[in-house]
């Protein structure tokens, strides 16, 4: 994608208006859903189906309700990431998680611009791209429970620091472990890097 373009969205579930409805996403790796069991709709961008054998996954495939957000290595990517998690919240009726799932969503995202800054290319869904990689937004729902999962091209797994007093970063990933009920990483077939995920359950 273009740096010059912030994003692409694709929105869907059961819940929301009809253009919505009518492009639903295509799921996680995590989903454990086969490529054949997919719903025929419009193309969208097409992750993966399976996580790697052996991982801990977040989402199950029934969850009807499901946002793909690509964006852009761009000093703005996470302030829309934030509004898209928001607005997609609301659309489902999950605003009580709103708050949450927004500081999540934000954390990740700029977590996965830092780890994709400075790479001159990634492989996706079989793929490689030259250039600065996107970070891959998802948000998944069973209209209780709302997963995050973010996805960049940098292969080095997330550390958990205890911060600095005097640092001005090294919290991301203890905030998110304090605003889900569980959290984790996993390595995608055909891709390089990583997606991180988080769960809160409203």
């Amino acid at each position: 994608m273009p740096e010059s373009q912030p994003g692409r969205l694709h929105s869907g579930g059961d819940v929301g208006h009809a253009a919505s409805r009518a492009a639903v996403p295509a799921l996680l790796r995590d989903s454990g859903m086969p490529r054949a069991s997919l719903p025929s709709v419009a193309p969208v961008p097409v992750p993966p189906s399976t996580a790697m054998s052996g991982q801990r996954t977040a989402v199950r495939p029934s969850w009807p309700l499901r946002s793909y957000l690509e964006l852009g290595n761009l000093p703005t990517a996470a302030s829309c990431a934030r509004v898209h998690a928001r607005l997609i919240l609301a659309e489902w009726g999950l605003t009580c998680l709103a708050d949450p799932i927004e500081l999540i969503v934000s954390e990740m995202v700029t977590n996965g611009l830092r780890a994709s800054a400075g790479l001159v290319g990634s492989r996706f869904d079989g793929r490689w791209s030259p250039g600065v990689p996107p970070v891959r937004l998802w948000l998944y729902s069973d209209c209780r429970t709302v997963v995050v999962q973010v996805w960049d091209g940098n292969d080095r797994m997330p550390e958990r620091k205890e911060p600095d007093l005097y640092s001005e970063g090294g919290r991301g990933m203890l905030v998110v472990e304090a605003l889900s009920e569980d959290h984790g990483v996993l390595r995608l077939e055909q891709a390089s890097g990583k997606a991180v995920w988080a769960r809160c359950r409203s």
